[in-house]
């Protein structure tokens, strides 16, 4: 049974709020007499929320002049005035507050902009989706610059794990599209002090891609068996175990155990790397290079071994299995070159999750500027996650203080 939240679990950040609970008629039941009271016991805490609260700010600005200059040279009179606060967007009712609140509803929280729409006007607020579009794509230009950044120093990382997903664009410079388009993920590995996550969009999944964003990139490179990875020439590939774990699972039947056949002789060798790799946690990365070295590197030897001795009919899973391991064999080796190394890709696999989940719910980007956009902020707000900060108190660090620069 899931343990429950206690009072010590909960976090110091909360506000308490003290609730005293005291007698209405503190006459005495027994002489009728008035009671005083002898002091106060803790009883019990209460978990509590109040429902965002929406207001209008009207900002004034107030004028000064000298008098003394104003007796010097009455016609002649300077008025001065504070710099107003600098705006998200120019010319917009949305502070930066709404701004970021709207963003992080959709981007982390998954609520699409229709939803969000029928939530403002439950407010009594008309406001809809198309406003909200425009502010997501205007306000993103204030981010470019940090992803920008975010991406040179991606690039001078040891390790870069990668992978691309589906993303539907209606409409790219104007003119209605068929096909798909693709969501790229570039992450920073386990070990990385820079902990990073960029998503970019792309028309296309083509090589082409993996050219002009990884063509000088020369570190480790953890993707998927997909052959496009390859146009990042410089760069020393290195495969992904869960890919080939996987293809041998879908060899098995369901709810038959074989424990003789082909398939689950590799796939029990397979969960022996696994279960070898893991036993190395915690210790140092040499360390865990001279182990893999010592007691994964027969293991590989053998599972090799049984591939060659496997005969499969064309096409099928068996057959799809065997292929998929021998044809990424020099990169599913690779992880044996240095012991920072993961033997998985799950890293890049677990950062497409969020965008996968947030793409069921908004399905698709209208135009390739909010592609554009939607990317900038994934981004930012799995980077903000994967650093343990507050998302939303991030988002409005960001607007109000970016405009400013």
């Amino acid at each position: 049974r899931k343990k429950r939240l206690s009072r010590e679990e909960l976090p110091d950040s909360v506000e308490h709020q003290k609730i005293v609970i005291g007698l209405d008629d503190k006459k005495c039941p027994e002489c009728g007499e008035e009671m005083v009271c002898i002091g106060e016991e803790f009883v019990c805490s209460k978990l509590n929320i109040i429902p965002a609260q929406i207001s209008v700010l009207d900002f004034y600005q107030k004028k000064y002049k000298c008098k003394s200059c104003e007796k010097k040279d009455p016609d002649n009179i300077s008025i001065i005035k504070p710099d107003m606060p600098v705006p998200v967007i120019k010319k917009s009712m949305a502070s930066a507050g709404t701004i970021a609140y709207v963003i992080q509803q959709k981007y982390q929280m998954g609520t699409p902009l229709y939803r969000q729409e029928q939530y403002w006007k439950a407010q009594g607020i008309d406001l809809n989706r198309t406003t909200m579009a425009n502010w997501i794509i205007r306000s993103s230009n204030w981010i470019k610059p940090l992803c920008e950044r975010m991406m040179t120093l991606l690039l001078k990382e040891d390790i870069i794990h990668a992978d691309e997903t589906v993303l539907r664009v209606l409409k790219r410079d104007g003119k209605q599209v068929d096909g798909q388009s693709r969501c790229w993920v570039f992450c920073s590995g386990k070990d990385s002090k820079r902990k990073m996550v960029l998503y970019l969009y792309y028309p296309t999944r083509s090589a082409k891609v993996v050219e002009q964003v990884l063509g000088k990139y020369a570190g480790y490179l953890q993707t998927d068996g997909y052959a496009a990875y390859n146009a990042a020439v410089n760069a020393i590939r290195l495969g992904c175990w869960s890919h080939a774990r996987r293809k041998w699972v879908e060899c098995l039947p369901k709810g038959i155990e074989d424990k003789n056949s082909k398939a689950a002789q590799v796939l029990e060798l397979v969960e022996q790397i696994f279960a070898e790799d893991k036993r190395l946690e915690g210790l140092p990365k040499d360390k865990v290079y001279e182990q893999r070295l010592e007691r994964i590197k027969p293991l590989l030897e053998r599972y090799w071994e049984l591939l060659g001795n496997i005969s499969a009919v064309g096409g099928s899973n068996l057959d799809k299995a065997v292929n998929y391991s021998l044809n990424n064999r020099k990169e599913l080796e690779t992880f044996l070159l240095d012991g920072r190394l993961e033997l998985t890709n799950n890293r890049a696999e677990r950062a497409v999750k969020p965008f996968v989940m947030g793409r069921k719910n908004w399905l698709f980007s209208d135009t390739n500027k909010g592609a554009d956009a939607s990317m900038m902020w994934y981004s930012v707000i799995e980077s903000t996650k994967l650093n343990n900060l507050n998302v939303y108190g991030y988002l409005l660090h960001l607007l109000t203080e970016l405009p400013k620069l």
